[in-house]
């Protein structure tokens, strides 16, 4: 199954939810945001990208080079399933109203502690093994 996560601003959540279920189907997701500032910016450079780059080299997976992606509806027809963790007033209609869209309510890491940012990445693991 080929699925896309999204987040809103494609530098947590998605980002580990893709490298996670790559991890299992290798080359099977992708992430995306619904609100990119600054596409094509590598996480490495995000400064509010360090405690989630920490806690997958915990998971042994390196996403310093992931690229933050914006999505557009068209998109979103290349995936059998859509998970979105965004905030719902940062979910465009076409997204929400999609019938492979499911929505996880998942606490957003930006300004978080490591080990809050742990806990999180936890629950992304536990939900993305279920799929």
């Amino acid at each position: 199954m080929k699925v896309l996560f999204v987040c809103r601003a494609n530098v947590g959540r998605s980002q580990a939810a893709t490298a996670l279920y790559n991890q299992i189907h290798p080359g099977n997701s992708d992430s995306v945001g619904t609100i990119v500032d600054n596409p094509g910016e590598k996480l490495v450079d995000r400064k509010g990208a360090k405690n989630i780059i920490e806690v997958m080299f915990e998971h042994d997976i390196d996403i310093t080079s992931n690229r933050r992606t914006q999505i557009n509806e068209n998109r979103i027809n290349q995936y059998d399933k859509v998970i979105v963790m965004a905030e719902q007033k940062t979910i465009p209609d076409w997204l929400r109203d999609n019938s492979k869209t499911e929505v996880w309510t998942i606490q957003d890491p930006k300004d978080q502690d490591i080990e809050t940012t742990r806990k999180i990445v936890r629950e992304i693991e536990e939900k993305v093994k279920s799929l």
